[in-house]
């Protein structure tokens, strides 16, 4: 963790940034391809990866959540996870 002291013959992970961070939009709610889109606009590198659920009343290919969650700040390429409605689009 930051901030701990060890002794000199301990190894230690260090994890660089490069300061870029890209703002997770609010997707929830809107279509799939709206949704990539927002995504993609906002600055994110890596592909989403997509999860069809089933939510009975709710309308297909509809984001109905998003890992990290909206307005959290990630890394341009990091892992992102949209739960879409329904089945994958034909």
């Amino acid at each position: 963790d930051a901030g701990v002291v060890t002794a000199p013959d301990v190894a230690a992970d260090v994890v660089l940034s490069s300061g870029l961070t890209v703002r997770i939009p609010d997707v929830v709610g809107r279509g799939v391809s709206e949704a990539l889109c927002l995504l993609r606009d906002a600055g994110l590198r890596s592909e989403p990866e997509l999860v069809f659920v089933e939510r009975p009343g709710r309308r297909r290919h509809t984001v109905v959540q998003v890992d990290p969650a909206q307005r959290t700040h990630v890394t341009p390429h990091a892992r992102v996870v949209l739960q879409v409605v329904g089945g994958e689009p034909g």
